[in-house]
């Protein structure tokens, strides 16, 4: 990914944003605007759980590759549910 060129601005409400005279932007707003320029997608919540799952099962090859997963899961403070 190349650097940004120009800074951009990031606001936490539209009140701010017209304070500072810039367009109202969020952080995840402004995620989804860059994976789309890099012609990315953004994997649903299933997804994401079930690629995690096949990655600890190739990489690690556990007993229990789905209870590893929710583990990790937890332990980063992403939902546990698909």
């Amino acid at each position: 990914m190349q650097p940004l060129e120009k800074a951009i601005d990031i606001s936490p409400n539209r009140a701010v944003a017209r304070r500072l005279g810039v367009p109202y932007r969020t952080l995840s707003g402004l995620a989804r605007e860059l994976l789309r320029e890099g012609e990315l997608l953004l994997a649903s919540p299933y997804r994401a759980r079930r690629l995690l799952v096949q990655a600890v099962r190739e990489v690690l090859s556990p007993r229990d590759p789905q209870g590893l997963a929710a583990a990790w899961r937890a332990r980063c403070g992403l939902s546990s549910s698909p």
